[in-house]
């Protein structure tokens, strides 16, 4: 998985995270600004972005402690029926930069580049603070806690793959 605050802090405007080498926020430094070739025409039109929603999606999947699947369902679903009202969306289909209209034409390709923001490889989990550690344990009390919270995340995690 990327580095938390890549996630976090990344631009889809400006960060490739098509990508694969860019892993951190030194990775993105070294490799620097690129712009998104469909910038200017974002500027110019004034036309919602899947990307720029997808980097949205990916930082609630990546704070949220449900199963990956379960959340991603859930911010499907406010996307669908609160967020961005907007009726056309950049999206990037078939190799080229188009317009579509209708939130639910664009879901997919939301989902999809969330999930390449994020890059999370089989096996791995998801961070929950903000250096990207597990909670800290404090005690004897917070690491049953964090024990319970880290066992019923792996159960989510797998038993919703």
């Amino acid at each position: 998985m990327r580095q938390r605050e890549l996630i976090e802090n990344g631009s889809p405007c400006f960060d490739d995270f098509t990508n694969k080498n860019m892993q951190t926020i030194i990775d993105a430094q070294r490799i620097g600004l690129i712009p998104c070739s469909n910038f200017k025409q974002c500027e110019i039109k004034q036309i919602s972005c899947y990307r720029v929603i997808a980097k949205e999606m990916a930082n609630f999947i990546l704070v949220n402690k449900n199963p990956l699947e379960e959340v991603i369902q859930k911010e499907r679903i406010i996307f669908l029926e609160e967020a961005h009202k907007n009726v056309e969306f950049w999206i990037f289909r078939d190799g080229k930069w188009q317009i579509a209209r209708g939130r639910e034409n664009i879901v997919k390709d939301v989902v999809a580049f969330a999930r390449i923001i994020m890059d999370i490889k089989p096996g791995e989990r998801r961070p929950f603070t903000k250096d990207g550690m597990h909670i800290p344990v404090l005690g004897l009390r917070d690491q049953q806690y964090n024990d319970i919270l880290d066992l019923q995340d792996i159960a989510g995690e797998v038993t919703h793959k």
